[in-house]
């Protein structure tokens, strides 16, 4: 590479590289990365319960509540949920297709377009950090295809992928990897469209805050000022676009949902739990939580994080990563998959990492020290890999769908059906059969029971909350029980329940005919 004429006391200017040599090998490393992140998400699923099987309780509240929206239902002012509108928006073509092809094919779709999402934020981040070293580009997308967490939530209509979605695609507008070298009005449009991406990451949850205020102290105290104005306006636009409407139709319940209780949320994790979740050290260590695992992932991201700080831009990744991480650690509640909520940063971060690692071993002046300390660098990091991929591909996703007399049962059953989890419900299709024919609907009974401190009282009365629940259950004339199963509780409500007329049965999920008789708990009036 030459270095072009220029003026006296200029910077000489390096020529740009061949078009071709530059694009050599980026679009068969992006398909390829494509392929094996869709086939992580997708694979499992086709081995467990199929894309409509029964995934987890938070996708399909998800789900149910975009199929309330579609049809007249809004969330906050007609039903609880515990987070922004954005997620409900992002699924409602998919719950607006269930009107003609049923729930458990709507959610199939929906499912579908997630796995591509997932797959195209690898691609995103092979893009990313090809510029910087091929070999880190390849590391970086297979570390997120493979990804325990990353996977999980791109399986399901959850709502970390489309969120990790947009922050790929404003990292891919802001080049913190690459000179600005954009006109002025081009470099305010990126601006604009990377803040629009993060305010809409920040309409599906409140935790995109923290993520957002990292890149915007970016924009203001770095070269790229100029383009902070325009990021705050993405960002303001996309958030009023997807909110508003919802906060003027139910201005205080949505606060109440979205932003107090959310913060009042209590504490349940211990630190180790907490910390081998957010890394993903539980699943790695095959449930395990040992301090051993949680302590190499420690020292092995420190590794990480000191050798991308070489590189200028990744210093930015580095603190975004970190800021989120400290989201994860001070919030109330963490589970497994939360810790998708860092990996796209962290991924950048290894694939940064993987060529200045590379890039040190082949400056070792021996060559056959040379050799052998690169040869070290890639056994590791393809170990690394297979140790991740090794659960992946044992791992079987969703039940399989209720057949025989309990869904001929369902299907042929007039009037209203309640349930106490939407995902079965939706898998029988259910939801959107209610809902056109004018049925009560809670999308997220749990919540409901969270938010009014559901507990067995010391004189066997109902709560206020199992008051909720069996109200709602007994508005239709049969249920899908899933969540109350007989003898799996203390609470009163379970009694009740147990006592009702069973029609039909798949393992744990029963079909019942309530019973509308108040009984002696209910009579006491606890609550």
């Amino acid at each position: 590479m030459s270095a072009t004429a220029s003026a006296p006391g200029s910077v000489p200017r390096l020529e740009s590289p061949p078009r071709a040599r530059r694009g050599l090998g980026l679009p068969a490393t992006a398909a390829a990365i494509f392929v094996v992140t869709v086939a992580a998400r997708l694979v499992p699923m086709l081995r467990g319960g199929g894309l409509s099987g029964y995934g987890s309780y938070d996708d399909s509240v998800y789900f149910a509540a975009s199929l309330g929206w579609v049809h007249g239902r809004w969330p906050y002012r007609d039903f609880l949920l515990v987070h922004p509108p954005g997620i409900v928006v992002a699924l409602s073509p998919f719950a607006e297709l269930s009107r003609w092809v049923g729930d458990a094919n709507g959610v199939a779709a929906g499912r579908l377009a997630w796995n591509v999402m997932g797959g195209l934020t690898a691609v995103g981040i092979v893009l990313l950090v090809w510029r910087l070293s091929r070999a880190g580009a390849v590391v970086a997308g297979l570390f997120y295809a493979l990804l325990w967490p990353a996977a999980m939530v791109e399986r399901l209509t959850d709502l970390e992928g489309p969120q990790n979605f947009l922050l790929i695609i404003a990292l891919l507008l802001l080049r913190p990897f690459g000179p600005e070298r954009r006109t002025r009005r081009s470099a305010q449009v990126a601006a604009l469209a990377a803040g629009a991406a993060m305010g809409l990451a920040w309409s599906v949850k409140i935790w995109w805050a923290a993520p957002l205020l990292v890149l915007a102290v970016w924009l203001a105290f770095g070269p790229r000022r100029r383009q902070l104005g325009w990021f705050l306006i993405g960002v303001a636009a996309a958030l009023a676009a997807v909110c508003l409407p919802f906060f003027l139709t139910a201005p205080r319940q949505m606060w109440r949902d979205v932003i107090s209780d959310q913060l009042n949320r209590p504490r349940h994790n211990l630190w180790l739990p907490r910390l081998t979740d957010i890394t993903g050290t539980t699943r790695l260590l095959h449930g395990s939580q040992r301090p051993e695992g949680l302590i190499l992932v420690g020292l092995m991201v420190l590794i990480i994080i000191l050798l991308s700080w070489r590189r200028p831009g990744a210093r930015m990744i580095s603190l975004l990563y970190q800021t989120m991480l400290a989201v994860l650690i001070i919030s109330p509640p963490v589970f497994v998959h939360y810790g998708s909520f860092v990996a796209v940063p962290l991924g950048i971060l290894i694939g940064v990492a993987t060529g200045e690692l590379l890039g040190l071993a082949r400056r070792i002046p021996l060559t056959i020290l040379r050799v052998a300390g690169t040869t070290v660098v890639a056994v590791g990091i393809a170990a690394t890999l297979v140790i991740m991929a090794v659960p992946m591909a044992r791992a079987k996703a969703n039940q399989p769908v209720a057949t025989g007399r309990l869904a001929a049962e369902v299907a042929r059953m007039p009037g209203c059906v309640s349930y106490d989890q939407p995902s079965q419900a939706i898998s029988l299709n259910v939801v959107t059969r209610d809902l056109e024919r004018g049925c009560p609907m809670i999308a997220d009974l749990g919540a409901t029971s969270h938010w009014t401190k559901l507990k067995a009282t010391s004189d066997g009365c109902l709560t206020h909350s199992e008051k909720i629940a069996l109200d709602y259950l007994r508005s239709a004339s049969a249920s899908l029980l899933w969540r109350y199963p007989p003898g799996h509780g203390k609470h009163a409500a379970i009694h009740i329940i147990g006592g009702w007329k069973l029609l039909a049965r798949q393992h744990r999920l029963r079909l019942v005919v309530p019973e509308h008789l108040p009984g002696r708990a209910e009579q006491c009036g606890a609550g």
